[in-house]
């Protein structure tokens, strides 16, 4: 099967500092005439967006918006990945190149890697390819200024929507371990860092690389209900 002449890119753009922007990131989203968003529901805006729309020129670069809620269930998320594959595909095989926006980098907890398998699968002409990007983890780890891995040091990355029992045997076995998507269960995860004496080793990063950026050291003066979604919880022996 012959490929065709045009690129889709998946373009991680750091989360939420424009200046955290690869170089290559911002040189080829300079160059592509159509770019895909995400965003949680039909126009609530795109984080991702915020960041690049400075660089981009409205004169001949077209933005679309795809909508990714956020739902559990399977068929109602096959359909709304699926949708967005045929959306980019249309813009590809009518002649231009395209990019999909992602928080972060591309292919760690992204719904670009969603997309990018099922164009892989149903689309193999399709040229495909990755621009790495800062990822909330390590731009969190830098802010609070917390190694996250020292010589011989493990690091457990772990949505804190698993249960508590299983985020209590991550956090006795590695010596780092960081919780994305904490804002739901974080009391719940603070109790257990109290009850596990390990109150002194967590930092709790909120809004990474945002002019609203909150770095928070005393978990104990942190009120669980006020936390961002976009929040990074990180324990770890590595700073001692």
């Amino acid at each position: 099967m012959s490929k065709l002449q045009r690129t889709f890119y998946g373009i991680g753009v750091g989360p939420g500092d424009p200046e955290l922007l690869t170089l290559k990131g911002a040189r080829i989203l300079q160059q592509v005439p159509v770019i895909f968003c995400p965003e949680a529901r039909s126009d609530s805006g795109s984080h991702a967006f915020e960041v690049v729309k400075k660089i981009l020129n409205p004169a001949w670069q077209k933005v679309e918006f795809l909508s990714f809620p956020m739902k559990r269930e399977p068929e109602v998320l096959e359909k709304v990945w699926m949708d967005a594959v045929e959306k980019i595909y249309h813009v590809l095989s009518k002649g231009s190149d395209a990019a999909f926006l992602t928080l972060g980098d591309p292919l760690l907890y992204s719904t670009f890697g969603y997309v990018l398998g099922r164009m892989q699968k149903q689309h193999p002409d399709v040229t495909c390819k990755i621009i790495p990007g800062v990822s909330s983890i390590t731009a969190s780890a830098a802010a609070a200024q917390v190694p996250l891995a020292r010589t011989g040091g493990r690091v457990l990355i772990l949505p804190a929507t698993y249960r508590m029992d299983e985020i209590r045997e991550a956090l006795e076995k590695y010596e780092t371990v960081v919780l994305i998507k904490v804002h739901r269960v974080l009391g719940e995860v603070i109790e257990l860092l109290r009850e596990m004496g390990m109150m002194d080793r967590a930092v709790l990063v909120s809004r990474c690389g945002t002019p609203e950026e909150k770095i928070y050291r005393d978990l104990s003066a942190v009120n669980p209900d006020q936390v961002d979604y976009l929040s990074t919880l990180i324990v770890t022996s590595q700073h001692e």
